[in-house]
């Protein structure tokens, strides 16, 4: 009797932990892998007006002169300044500015990084030389 006790006690408790282990089981796709429906229509991205493009190095092919346009709009955007010219070669941009205010060494720096800080906060694939007239 105690042993026949000890076999249903051990039998009842292997079907609570199989039916318990099987109510937490990950559910599966009602369609299959290859067949699961999604409810995104397209992908946005952000700041991205074209699809990027790349060479075989991995670097962006991008619009070199939609990019000159957005440097000198944001360096425009800076008070007193004007941008005159931008000059992309690889990954580095200079461009030419002329400042309307009068300044001093110390000054002209200053002027260089506010221009530098816009231009980086409107493109951010290049690195920024500002030479000021």
């Amino acid at each position: 009797m105690k042993y026949i006790a000890a076999i249903m006690i051990v039998a009842l408790s292997v079907l609570a932990l199989d039916v318990f282990s099987k109510e937490t089981e990950q559910p599966t796709a009602p369609l299959g892998v290859e067949q699961i429906d999604t409810t995104d229509q397209e992908i946005k991205l952000i700041n991205q007006p074209k699809p990027r493009r790349f060479d075989q190095l991995g670097q962006s092919t991008g619009d070199v002169e939609t990019d000159k346009q957005v440097i000198l709009e944001a360096a425009n955007r800076v008070p007193s300044v004007k941008a005159t010219s931008v000059e992309i070669k690889g990954l580095t941009a200079t461009i030419t500015a002329e400042i309307t205010e009068p300044m001093n060494a110390e000054e002209a720096q200053a002027w260089e990084d506010n221009i530098k800080s816009a231009i980086e906060g409107a493109i951010q694939k290049y690195e920024i030389n500002v030479i000021i007239k």
